[in-house]
């Protein structure tokens, strides 16, 4: 489902917000000082991230423009799939809605490092997810100029 217009994101974020409310990390984690950068001129930035608990596991990314303003979002629920299949499909929903909205450079940034060492062929392609890599891959085709970034998960 895409989400068009502020309202709808800024309902999506206060939902998110009281999600983390409900449900704080189980381990203390060291704290980072992070903050959201605008990608360079000319390029949009696309962020996703998966999530799950036991209602199931979804998939979301959001883009923004070169000057930091929304362009469009979207969420997909995916039952029972296990973390780095929503997040591998998170960065492909992104890339596909980008490209068919005729974007061609981009910037892509999640919080799971694994998926974006996995796309960047820096690691063993876990099995899971080596399909949604080759759809990804076979889309990168498209761009003029693309790049991947981790970026930890408060940014």
């Amino acid at each position: 489902k895409i989400l068009q217009g502020s309202s709808k994101i800024k309902r999506a974020f206060s939902i998110s917000s009281n999600w983390k409310l409900s449900f704080p990390p189980s381990q203390p984690q060291q704290s980072h000082h992070i903050r959201w950068h605008l990608p360079h001129g000319g390029f949009i930035k696309i962020n996703f991230d998966g999530s799950n608990s036991s209602a199931g596991a979804v998939a979301g990314f959001i883009l923004r423009s070169w000057k930091g303003g929304f362009i469009m979002a979207g969420t997909r629920f995916m039952e029972n799939a296990p973390i780095l299949v929503a997040e591998a499909t998170a960065m492909r929903d992104g890339i596909c809605a980008a490209l068919q909205a005729g974007y061609r450079k981009i910037q892509v940034e999640g919080d799971n490092q694994i998926v974006i060492r996995a796309v960047q062929k820096q690691t063993h392609i876990p099995w899971q997810i080596a399909p949604i890599l080759q759809d990804i891959w076979n889309l990168l085709s498209s761009c003029e100029s693309v790049s991947f970034q981790h970026t930890y998960r408060e940014g």
